[in-house]
């Protein structure tokens, strides 16, 4: 992908490793301040399973270019080649981004419940 990929940004990749190789939306939560060849992403899922209540839940919405709600998979993060980046399909509002916020300083273990 040629353009920047920045925080909250919802993009298209298929990384592999456990998510199948197919493509799905992952979400930049990487700070915009350190740009390297590699991003940390989390990735979404449309299985919503009650056993990980801590993974916040996004409902599809033009701005953020999700198909169906999905999970965000906040306990699984994976550093990824932008290259492997196919393509942005929208872009988290703020209110999302700090729940993933809030979910990732949780189960990073940087914050109490």
């Amino acid at each position: 992908m040629e353009d920047e990929i920045l925080r909250g940004d919802v993009v298209s990749a298929a990384i592999g490793s456990g998510f199948g190789g197919k493509p799905r939306p992952f979400i930049a939560v990487q700070s915009d301040r350190y740009p390297t060849d590699r991003v940390i992403l989390v990735g979404c899922t449309s299985v919503i399973d009650a056993q990980f209540p801590f993974r916040p839940v996004l409902l599809p919405l033009p701005t953020n270019g999700l198909e169906l709600r999905c999970q965000v998979m906040i306990d699984i993060p994976v550093s990824s080649y932008r290259s492997k980046i196919s393509r942005r399909i929208g872009r988290l509002n703020a209110s999302e981004l700090a729940e993933i916020d809030s979910a990732l300083l949780i189960v990073l273990g940087f914050a109490d419940v």
